[in-house]
């Protein structure tokens, strides 16, 4: 099992393929009865009879680094109540079954991510995908191929990882705090995303100062502030592209108004983004906040305070005002 283990930087599925033998060492040696012999199960046999057939060819995983923006991205979340994922920019959720309704958290999340991977197996097939997850028992089920203190999970997750290898598929887990997996966590809870819109009149001003971005990273066809955006979602057709973290930030001058729980976020996009890029952010001044010093290292120049007026920025998911805009900068 040691050996078995050992290859696994060069053998795509060797932890996968060590699970039921695994289990089977568990089940039967307690440190104390470790000569006595045991019936190989019929899944443990299974097992040993793939890695005595493993071919070279199959032992030559690349170690080479797929850079973020060259993948696909994923985003899922499973609440009590339903199911939400985000795939390129695709949104789609739905109430849980009455089969699955009563499952255990750790396995809706898990389901949520099969769904998602067997619902667009054509878009999928070939394809690193970036998934992103706000829970760390189904991450760390999925990255290590199954795990130990949850059967029924690790048989989950020796499925889907095999069936990823015979598709092609390979999934790149990054955990992502439910603030931060915006689109996916309101989707699961049937909830609206926040549309934050700055009033006209004071984005006039603002480009007239530092000049007219490229590009909107954030928007909707309604929030829009110019004629080029990137949307939350694949069904705004007016967008220029979908899932802005999807997208190449190479801009001589963009202009962002993220959403607060994508905040630090955004702004560690930024500052992974080409020196050549400036970007115009506008930001609550939320000094308690843990962006808030990142926010400060990357600004070129002091941040300006934005004029006190009552309709300053207006949720349009909502149709509200947002309260202490007079802090906004």
């Amino acid at each position: 099992l040691g050996t078995c283990s050992a290859a696994r930087m060069a053998v795509l599925l060797a932890q996968v393929k060590t699970r039921y033998i695994q289990r089977l060492i568990l089940r039967h040696y307690n440190g104390s009865n470790i000569r006595q012999r045991v019936s190989l199960s019929s899944l443990a046999r299974q097992e040993l009879i793939w890695w005595l057939n493993l071919r070279l060819v199959e032992c030559v995983q690349s170690f080479k680094h797929i850079p973020v923006v060259q993948t696909v991205a994923l985003a899922t979340d499973a609440s009590d109540v339903g199911w939400s994922y985000v795939l390129a920019g695709c949104w789609k959720a739905g109430p849980w079954s009455v089969v699955d309704r009563d499952r255990h958290i750790n396995h809706k999340e898990f389901l949520v991510l099969q769904f998602a991977l067997e619902q667009n197996l054509d878009t999928l097939t070939g394809k690193t995908v970036f998934w992103e997850v706000d829970n760390t028992t189904a991450l760390a089920y999925v990255r290590n191929g199954g795990g130990t203190r949850d059967w029924s999970l690790c048989d989950m997750a020796v499925s889907l990882r095999t069936w990823c290898a015979i598709h092609r598929i390979v999934i790149i887990p990054k955990y992502v705090p439910s603030e931060e997996n915006i689109v996916a966590d309101r989707g699961s809870r049937f909830l609206r995303v926040e549309d934050w819109f700055l009033l006209p009149r004071i984005v006039r001003r603002i480009f007239t100062l530092w000049g007219v971005p490229q590009v909107d990273l954030m928007a909707t066809h309604r929030s829009a502030q110019l004629p080029a955006y990137f949307a939350f979602d694949r069904q705004d057709v007016s967008a220029r592209a979908v899932d802005a973290f999807a997208q190449d930030w190479s801009f001589d001058l963009a202009y962002v108004f993220p959403p607060p729980p994508v905040i630090l976020k955004t702004l560690k996009r930024i500052w992974q983004s080409p020196t050549t890029s400036s970007f115009l952010v506008i930001l609550p001044w939320w000094m308690n906040k843990p962006w808030f010093p990142l926010a400060l290292q990357l600004q070129a120049e002091p941040a300006h305070r934005l004029p006190r007026c009552p309709n300053l920025v207006v949720d349009l998911s909502t149709g509200r005002l947002i309260p202490n805009v007079s802090r906004l900068k």
